[in-house]
C-alpha cells in the first residue's frame, strides 16, 4: 500500500538525499519510477519560498541585525561601523535583487534615482575639482 502524498513526499526525498536511486524509492514506497521522481520533485517545491517572502524575511533579518548593533555603532566602536556598513549593502542588494526582479514596489525606481543622483553629483564634483585646479 502506497503512502499518503505528504508522507511520501518527505520519505522520499528524504531518501533522495540519501542518494538512494528512483528504482529503489518506488521499490519502498509501493510506486512506480516515475512516481517516486514527481513525489521527489514535489517535496521540492513544496521547500521552495516564493522570491518575494524570501527578500521580506533576508530584510528583517538584516534589520535586526543592523538594530543589535547601532548601539555600538552610535558609540563609535570601529567594528560595529564596519559591520553595520556591510549589513548596509547586503540589505541594498537584496532590494536591488527585488527591484531586478520586477517586484512592483517602485524601489526600482528609487534605486535607479539615487544612481542618478550619485553620478550627477560626482560629475559636478569633478567639475569642481576641475574649475579650481585649472588657472
Amino acid at each position: 500500500m502506497a503512502a499518503t502524498k505528504p508522507i511520501a513526499a518527505q520519505q522520499a526525498l528524504q531518501l533522495r538525499k540519501a542518494g538512494v536511486a528512483y528504482a529503489k524509492i518506488a521499490e519502498q514506497l509501493g510506486v512506480t519510477e516515475a512516481r517516486a521522481y514527481d513525489l521527489v520533485t514535489a517535496a521540492l517545491r513544496a521547500r521552495e519560498e516564493a522570491p518575494e517572502t524570501r527578500a521580506r524575511l533576508d530584510l528583517e533579518r538584516l534589520d535586526a541585525m543592523l538594530l543589535g548593533l547601532w548601539k555600538r555603532i552610535g558609540q563609535g566602536d570601529p567594528k560595529a561601523v564596519e559591520q553595520g556598513l556591510e549589513v548596509m549593502r547586503m540589505r541594498g542588494d537584496v532590494l536591488a535583487d527585488r527591484a531586478a526582479a520586477g517586484d512592483g514596489t517602485g524601489v526600482g525606481d528609487y534605486l535607479e534615482a539615487v544612481k542618478a543622483a550619485a553620478r550627477e553629483n560626482k560629475q559636478n564634483h569633478a567639475t569642481r575639482l576641475h574649475a579650481v585646479e585649472s588657472p
